[in-house]
């Protein structure tokens, strides 16, 4: 593959040569070829105190790849990143091969899911034993005084609410 420079050299029987060159150019015109592994979409679950999926190993490798010439190299469209955040990413696997850079490539899916349920700290105490306000029949609550001392999840958004009447709503902010 390539270009090359062939020589001719004619001699006769009294040494007299003559000689010719020219060059041959060798491309190659097949693609590498790519086999992507089987099941996909995959479905994983985050890490328990991350929001995102440690790929394990080569579990997303291709199968397969190659091409007639040597050199061919793999890469995937996350930089071979060894975690993949929460949702569905879609991962490109490419085969590449030489200057020219010719590539074959296939997908897959893996649908990165949170399974981990938040967590929460009650407040000390319980049962609270509160007396009503002077002229009502109820007792007004005392700033956080029933908030949680801790809640929290491994993925972003997490919210927190009473059931009594809604009030005193929080929200994680990691």
């Amino acid at each position: 593959k390539g270009v090359t420079t062939v020589t001719l050299t004619g001699t006769d029987g009294t040494n007299s040569a003559t000689t010719v060159s020219f060059t041959v150019t060798v491309t190659d015109n097949q693609m590498p070829t790519i086999t992507c592994p089987s099941g996909s979409p995959f479905a994983r679950n985050t890490d328990a105190t991350e929001c995102n999926y440690t790929v394990q190993g080569a579990e997303f490798d291709p199968t397969a790849f190659g091409d007639n010439c040597p050199g061919a190299t793999v890469s995937n469209s996350f930089n071979n990143m060894a975690s993949l955040p929460k949702g569905s990413p879609r991962i490109t696997l490419s085969v590449s091969v030489g200057m020219a850079m010719s590539s074959t490539t296939c997908a897959i899916v893996v649908n990165v899911t949170d399974n981990h349920m938040p967590t929460i700290t009650c407040p000390s105490g319980s049962p609270f034993a509160r007396n009503t306000d002077a002229t009502e029949c109820n007792y007004t609550v005392q700033g956080t005084e029933f908030n949680p001392t801790a809640f929290g999840d491994n993925c972003p958004g997490a919210t927190i609410s009473n059931s009594f009447n809604g009030m005193a709503t929080l929200a994680n902010a990691d």
